[in-house]
């Protein structure tokens, strides 16, 4: 990313007293991005990225990491901001710049806005039911609906993205069978 053109940022949290880590924390995370950004264009699409208008704007990385008997998050976030036309990037992609225009707030605006969301989110997430979520993640989800190719570990499923399940799992509609796509090493395409 050229210097001052996007903003990539991380935060670690210890989540030890949450037992369990939820695979959907990562869609957790990815719709309070946004929702703060609040652009009405913004969507997310499963598992980890921010698009708008068809086109990438940021993409998201939720770890877990165990060491010592305590279980921390981290969250990367890396977002385009004012990206120069010339950058070579392989896929359609956006700015905040190009969606906000003047009205974009500065870099550091903007990373403190983004920290403290995915700090609040990180407070709720414990006391936030799955169907919740599931609700919210349909209102922003860019894939439901159309056709898909997902591709992981040599196997590939095309059919129809149909929402996740509550486990925060892609659910594909292919010839009347339901697959469900954990997030892991996958790669998500529409079709046409």
């Amino acid at each position: 990313m050229p210097v001052g053109a996007g903003l990539a940022l991380s935060l670690s949290r210890d989540v030890t007293d949450w037992g369990e880590v939820p695979a959907r924390v990562t869609l957790a995370m990815g719709l309070a991005v946004a929702q703060a950004l609040g652009h009405p264009s913004i969507g997310l699409k499963w598992p980890n990225d921010l698009v708008a208008n068809g086109c990438k704007l940021a993409g998201m990385l939720v770890e877990q990491r165990r060491a010592e008997g305590r279980v921390r998050l981290i969250i990367g976030l890396g977002i385009n901001v004012r990206m120069p036309r010339s950058v070579g990037i392989d896929q359609p992609w956006v700015d905040l710049a190009g969606l906000y225009g003047v009205d974009l707030p500065g870099r550091n605006q903007l990373a403190a806005k983004l920290l403290q969301t995915l700090v609040e989110a990180l407070d709720r997430f414990p006391r936030e039911s799955a169907a919740s979520l599931q609700e919210q993640w349909s209102r922003f989800d860019v894939l439901s609906g159309h056709q898909v190719v997902v591709t992981g570990a040599g196997d590939s499923v095309q059919g129809i993205a149909s929402g996740v399940d509550d486990l925060g799992r892609l659910r594909i509609t292919s010839r009347g069978e339901h697959w469900f796509m954990d997030a892991g090493e996958v790669s998500v395409r529409t079709t046409p």
